[in-house]
């Protein structure tokens, strides 16, 4: 599968519009999930974007692609494949939501990348949603925590997700946001994305998770290298101040949220691990492979181990390559590493103009946590941000334009000054 560019980009229309809104309020919606629990508004509004984003680029062109309607409808066969043949087996479907949302997510990544390739979508609508979506983000889970109210990720008050429902999904959610803020801040140092980049920060050690604490310092290191060693002095100066003015002003925060990640990691590894601190490092995790590979191997086995166990198990692993291999087989796990190589290669390829490596390193962390933590591919709100932070990485291109030195005339990119010399 290739993604190629054969049309000049059209004007977003009313409609495109639209979709880009209602993309962008996704963390609004997932908030009145915590005040409505017993209302599946997210579900709803989720499942009912998906079929918006198609029905769009349906409307605009009447048809898929060949290859993008090919790769839907075998996806969709495949997994409903599985699913029939462990019922016919004897299995029973336990949870239909989980094979619904791994399709609802094939359906959107499928909808958006089709609608850039025909010129409905670009990357800089992507940088749009996500710019918009990271300041309703960061209103709707700082709000409620200056407010004082909101909900605990753990027993005993550890962590805090204000009214999301999410926890690890929440994590991913976070990383996502802070990657791309550290993007922007690469390409162009202001106040705005200086406080917003802090406020994430907080995000992350508030939530207290070991994946969003240990991406959010990677991305601080990718950053502030970057800068560091390709910007001119007095950038370097500003932004060692503001790092230490950071540490200093979150050091409070910063040390009981390390510490909250510690303890939890302590009580959990000597009262449930046996003491074993990969098994702590891994939240059990361990553990449930080994319940899923017994149940796996209960019947059926070589047939299961290629086709999984088509979501008849209510085992869930939390790991999301493994939660593949156990419902959907060793086909599945083929077909998933073979697509996610396929972006990473075009994200690589798009990067070769960029300052630095952010867009490469923020989408190896992804699928890290994708393989450690889990919680995205068959998760309705962390498989939104993911799918569209891929499409920023996969289409977002910086803006060029000529610049006059003396008589010459030189193309450099606007935001790159942070150079000694940019061009």
């Amino acid at each position: 599968m290739t993604i190629s560019f054969n049309k000049p980009r059209e004007q977003t229309t009313k409609g495109g519009r639209l979709v880009l809104v209602l993309l962008s309020f996704l963390p609004i919606i997932d908030t009145l999930n915590g005040f409505f629990p017993k209302v599946p508004i997210g579900k709803v509004y989720k499942m009912s974007l998906g079929l918006i984003v198609l029905g769009f680029l349906l409307i605009k062109h009447r048809k898929l692609k060949s290859k993008y309607l090919g790769f839907l409808v075998g996806t969709i066969a495949y997994i409903s494949l599985s699913i029939s043949i462990n019922i016919f087996l004897g299995g029973r479907l336990i949870n239909i939501e989980y094979p619904l949302k791994l399709i609802f997510n094939v359906i959107l990544m499928t909808s958006l990348i089709q609608c850039v390739e025909y010129g409905l979508f670009s990357g800089s609508d992507f940088y749009f949603v996500l710019n918009l979506s990271s300041w309703l983000f960061l209103g709707c889970y700082l709000i409620p925590y200056c407010l004082g109210i909101g909900n605990s990720v753990y027993s005993g008050g550890v962590g805090y997700k204000a009214f999301f429902i999410a926890q690890n999904e929440l994590g991913l959610v976070i990383v996502v946001f802070f990657f791309f803020t550290a993007y922007q801040l690469i390409y162009k140092i202001s106040f705005v994305n200086i406080c917003k980049l802090a406020c994430l920060l907080l995000c992350g050690m508030l939530l207290n998770t070991k994946t969003s604490i240990a991406a959010c310092v990677i991305a601080i290191f990718v950053l502030f290298l970057t800068i560091v060693l390709r910007s001119k002095p007095a950038y370097k100066i500003l932004v060692i101040l503001l790092l230490i003015v950071g540490l200093f002003v979150f050091k409070g925060t910063i040390s009981k949220a390390i510490n909250g990640v510690q303890n939890r990691f302590n009580v959990l590894t000597a009262k449930y691990y046996d003491g074993s601190a990969i098994t702590g490092l891994l939240s059990g995790r361990n553990y449930f492979v080994m319940d899923a590979w017994k149940e796996l191997n209960t019947h059926h086995t070589l047939l299961r181990f290629f086709i999984g166990n088509g979501f008849c198990s209510d085992v869930l692993i939390e790991m999301d390559i493994l939660d593949i291999f156990f419902y959907l087989g060793a086909i599945g796990v083929i077909f998933i590493i073979i697509v996610l190589f396929f972006f990473f290669k075009m994200i690589v390829h798009n990067s070769r103009e960029d300052i630095g490596n952010m867009r490469i390193i923020s989408y190896l962390v992804i699928l890290a946590q994708l393989s450690i933590a889990g919680h995205v591919l068959f998760m309705a709100m962390s498989g939104c941000y993911f799918i569209l932070y891929l499409c920023f990485l996969l289409f977002y291109k910086e803006v060029m334009q000529d610049v006059r030195v003396g008589e010459q005339i030189i193309t450099c990119k606007n935001c790159t000054c942070l150079e000694d010399e940019c061009f």
